[in-house]
């Protein structure tokens, strides 16, 4: 499928979401209950541009993944499609914390908006201290929260050192960490291609981690504890 064609089906789709949304919601609804609407919406969504891409998805691990409370989803982060892999392959509903850049996309930034997602501007950094703080606001009422700890796409797979404030996300509010491990994606969506490569995807739920009852010297060490069990998939 070309590149255009994806994203003028992705426009089209966002404009129904809206419909749907809007038809959908009340000013009566609370904060969850606005999120789980645009959570089932938006999980619709990301299954339907993928399979009518032609990419299939195994995901493996399903009975690790917690559901119904407040967690943070961590992955690898290889591609523009990532997000759109998570909402597909986990039964959760979950924020995203994403670059400030995506927020100049206007049918893309009403998704986001309904989803509480934050937006992080990674050249100022009071304004990244702000986001981490609204972030774990949005934890604390309930919604899953997924940020890729890398900071960044890699663009040959190899997994970077992950940033040690995204996991102040786990350690503040004391939710636990999903890890999660995205294979095959890599090369599919790139940047100087008019096409997208259909190309088997596999998604690794481990096991969570805890973070309630971590001592400081595990704290320190949840970065390179998080990095160790995600590439352990690869």
């Amino acid at each position: 499928m070309q590149k255009s064609t994806f994203l003028f089906k992705s426009f089209l789709k966002v404009l129904k979401f809206k419909h749907l949304f809007n038809k959908s919601t009340t000013n009566d609804l609370n904060f969850l209950q606005r999120f789980h609407v645009a959570g089932n919406l938006v999980s619709t969504f990301a299954t339907d541009m993928l399979h009518s891409s032609n990419i299939p998805i195994t995901v493996i691990g399903k009975e690790n993944l917690l559901k119904d409370q407040p967690i943070v989803i961590m992955s690898n982060h290889q591609s523009n499609l990532d997000i759109l892999v998570l909402l597909d392959a986990l039964d959760v509903h979950m924020s995203f914390i994403s670059k400030i850049e995506l927020s100049k996309i206007p049918f893309l930034t009403y998704i986001m908006n309904q989803l509480h997602c934050v937006f992080l501007d990674r050249s100022d950094l009071r304004q990244s201290a702000s986001c981490i703080v609204d972030a774990i606001k949005t934890i604390q009422k309930g919604c899953p929260m997924a940020v890729f700890p890398e900071g960044t796409r890699s663009k040959d797979g190899v997994v970077a050192e992950f940033k040690s404030g995204a996991f102040k996300l786990a350690t503040k509010p004391k939710v636990p960490i999903q890890p999660i491990t995205i294979t095959g994606i890599l090369g599919i969506y790139e940047n100087d291609s008019k096409y997208i490569k259909p190309n088997p995807i596999t998604v690794t739920i481990h096991k969570p981690i805890y973070t309630d009852k971590l001592t400081k010297d595990g704290i320190k060490n949840l970065p390179s504890k998080t990095r160790d069990i995600i590439i352990s998939a690869l």
